[in-house]
């Protein structure tokens, strides 16, 4: 199944129920995009993550993939926090295809939430988004600039760990009823 992960999360992404679940996801990230909940004055905490991570588990990467670029583009139009930047968008929709991979039809170990939130925190949050965020606003790229992401991940990360462990837990539950 492994080797097919990706035909198969495209012949669910195909299906009626495949398209509805992953609007509804889309909207369900919209809206908890809106709320922010404030550790420091630097250091916010959304739950925009936890749809794109429940939509990896049920239909698989390229959904997820979908459900982040989707959800990032529409939350941009819905409620702008500044101009729209593509790299954002790409962020999100390479944090839907990591869920996808380690996440897709099964309960996703601890581990395994670890590892992808970890691959994440290197690729999308230390290494893109501030290139972005110098592309956009000509923030330098220094080595101060890593340690202050660093320590917000630091933060953040073991909150959408747990966030999303006990999220795809109760859904791997949820499913088995069905």
């Amino acid at each position: 199944m492994k080797n097919n992960i990706f035909k198969e999360s495209l012949r669910s992404f195909k299906t009626t129920q495949g398209v509805a679940l992953s609007a509804m996801f889309v909207a369900i990230s919209c809206v908890l995009s809106f709320f922010k909940f404030g550790i420091t004055p630097n250091v916010n905490v959304t739950l925009f993550f936890l749809p794109i991570s429940i939509a990896a588990q049920l239909l698989g990467p390229l959904p997820a993939v979908a459900v982040g670029g989707v959800a990032d583009l529409l939350g941009c139009i819905i409620r702008p926090t500044g101009p729209y930047f593509p790299g954002f968008t790409l962020n999100a929709m390479i944090t839907g295809l990591i869920y996808g991979i380690f996440f897709y039809s099964k309960r996703p170990k601890l581990w395994e939430v670890i590892v992808a939130r970890l691959i994440i925190l290197v690729a999308v949050d230390l290494i893109l988004t501030p290139i972005w965020l110098h592309i956009l606003y000509s923030t330098p790229l220094v080595w101060a600039f890593w340690v202050e992401r660093f320590i917000k991940c630091a933060i953040v990360c073991p909150i959408e760990i747990v966030c999303i462990y006990i999220a795809t837990a109760a859904t791997s539950r949820i499913m088995k009823k069905f």
